[in-house]
C-alpha cells in the first residue's frame, strides 16, 4: 500500500468515525427528547398533581442511580415504587404481591420481573452513579456481596421519597 493510499484510507475513516459521532449524537439528542415527551405526557395523563409529581421524581430518582431506560428493569423498577408509595402493603409480600401486579401490567411472569429488576440493579451497582449509590445507601458496592437484594433496593428508594417528602 502506498503512503498516498494511506492518507485516503485514513481519511475515508476519520470521515465514518465523524459520521458515526453524528448519529450517536442525534441518538442522544432524540432520547432527551423521548424522555422530556414521555415526562410531559405522564404529567398530562395524571389524574392528579400528586400523581404526575409521583411519577417524575421517581423516574428522575431511577435515573440518578443510573438505570438504563432501555432495560425493563428500569420500568419495572419505576412501577414498583409508583405501586408501594400508592400501596405501601405491596411491599410485605414483594414476591407474592408486588411481582405479580407488575408481571400482569406488563404481561410476563413474576419471575420474570424479579430477574429484571436484579439485572437493572446489578447493572446500575457496576456503571451507576457512585456518589448516588453512597448517599442513600452508605456504601458504594465493589462485589456482588455489596449489592442490595430487590426488596431492599426498592425499600431504601421507597423510603427515600417518603422521609424526604420528594412526593
Amino acid at each position: 500500500m502506498t503512503q498516498e493510499e494511506r492518507q485516503e484510507l485514513i481519511f475515508e475513516l476519520k470521515t465514518i468515525t465523524n459520521s458515526m459521532n453524528r448519529i450517536i449524537q442525534l441518538l442522544d439528542e432524540k432520547i432527551e427528547e423521548d424522555d422530556k415527551e414521555f415526562l410531559e405526557e405522564s404529567n398530562e395523563n395524571s389524574s392528579g398533581h400528586e400523581d404526575s409529581n409521583l411519577e417524575i421524581k421517581v423516574t428522575k430518582l431511577i435515573r440518578e442511580f443510573g438505570i438504563p431506560a432501555n432495560i425493563k428493569g428500569y420500568y419495572y423498577i419505576r412501577e414498583a415504587l409508583i405501586t408501594s408509595y400508592e400501596n405501601p402493603s405491596m411491599m410485605e409480600m414483594i414476591t407474592k404481591k408486588l411481582y405479580p401486579s407488575i408481571a400482569r401490567t406488563y404481561e410476563t411472569t413474576p419471575s420474570r420481573v424479579e430477574r429484571a429488576i436484579r439485572h437493572a440493579i446489578e447493572i446500575s451497582a457496576t456503571r451507576g452513579n457512585r456518589e448516588t449509590w453512597a448517599n442513600l445507601f452508605g456504601y458504594i458496592p465493589d462485589s456482588k456481596k455489596k449489592i442490595p437484594s430487590n426488596s431492599e433496593f426498592i425499600a431504601i428508594l421507597l423510603d427515600y421519597l417518603r422521609v424526604y417528602k420528594c412526593v
